[in-house]
């Protein structure tokens, strides 16, 4: 591997490789952005040069299948790095509050609340969203209980971090509805085998 080390394409895909394992240890595997990265990059590099690593991300191949300077150039353009992804949800996070407060916004407005949003709020948001977007059907409609279609069906604009926890109530209903049906089964199964065994009893004495 050490006479690809000294080649721009080596340096290409090295630079790639560190952008890559920064966004999934920053915004997760089931983010929309390493999704993005995952799709563009085995979409336009040769099969072969794009792995698995151990660490469960992918990255580009240093060895000879690795693509060349050109074609690694081309395969990123328009993936964003963390700190352009940050700045994107940090105004996507600004947008959203100021149109759940249900007030006008204007371009000012947008940018100043940008400012005051953390790392922590953009981390809770990308959770959010994928988890939200892991909800949805092949037609981009989301799948939720019966039980919360009321809390679903408020009028206002909803955050996705309200989304998910809709979601996840409807989840838990759902779940503990089925539980209860079981645990009513088993009691009824329980009731008959008593009785049976009651039944099977006083035929012995008989």
């Amino acid at each position: 591997m050490l006479k690809y080390r000294s080649t721009a394409a080596y340096r290409a895909t090295d630079a790639v490789n560190k952008q890559i394992k920064s966004v999934y240890g920053t915004f997760g595997p089931d983010s929309e952005l390493y999704e993005m990265y995952v799709n563009k990059l085995t979409a336009s590099l040769p099969a072969g040069s794009v792995n698995i690593s151990k660490g469960g991300f992918i990255q580009i191949t240093k060895g000879k299948n690795m693509p060349t300077a050109a074609q690694i150039k081309k395969a990123k353009k328009g993936l964003p790095s963390v700190k352009q992804a940050k700045a994107t949800y940090k105004r996507d996070i600004a947008e959203e509050k100021l149109y759940v407060a249900g007030k006008q916004v204007t371009e000012t407005d947008i940018q100043r609340e940008a400012k005051s949003v953390s790392d922590e709020e953009v981390k809770s948001y990308v959770d959010a969203k994928s988890y939200v977007r892991s909800q949805e059907d092949s037609r981009g409609k989301l799948r939720y209980d019966a039980s919360v279609a009321d809390l679903m069906a408020t009028a206002g604009a909803k955050s996705y971090e309200l989304l998910r926890a809709i979601l996840e109530e409807g989840d838990k209903r759902a779940n503990a509805e089925a539980s209860k049906e079981n645990t009513n089964a088993a009691a009824v199964e329980g009731s008959y085998k008593n009785g049976g065994a009651d039944i099977d009893s006083k035929r012995a004495k008989v």
